[in-house]
């Protein structure tokens, strides 16, 4: 069974300058789209989504104070 790392959420005052700035530097692009996420495709599996605010959904590691809950997702294969 391989693991492999499929997105993590980027919070940013502003996901698409914040997206763009990323792929830029590291020379990636930023995926078409106009939903809820800015993403920058990494590798062939892994994209950063950039969010302009935090979840609203309270989970284990959700921190109260500033509303905010790190994302990781990890879907075998």
């Amino acid at each position: 069974m391989a693991i492999v790392l499929d997105h993590t959420i980027v919070p940013a005052k502003d996901k698409i300058a914040s997206a763009e700035f990323f792929a830029e530097i590291f020379g990636l692009k930023v995926k078409p789209g106009q939903g809820h996420f800015a993403q920058v495709q990494i590798n062939e599996n892994l994209t950063f989504d950039c969010a302009d605010e935090a979840e609203a959904w309270g989970g284990p590691d959700f921190d109260p104070r500033t509303r905010q809950e790190p994302s990781l997702c990890l879907p075998y294969q």
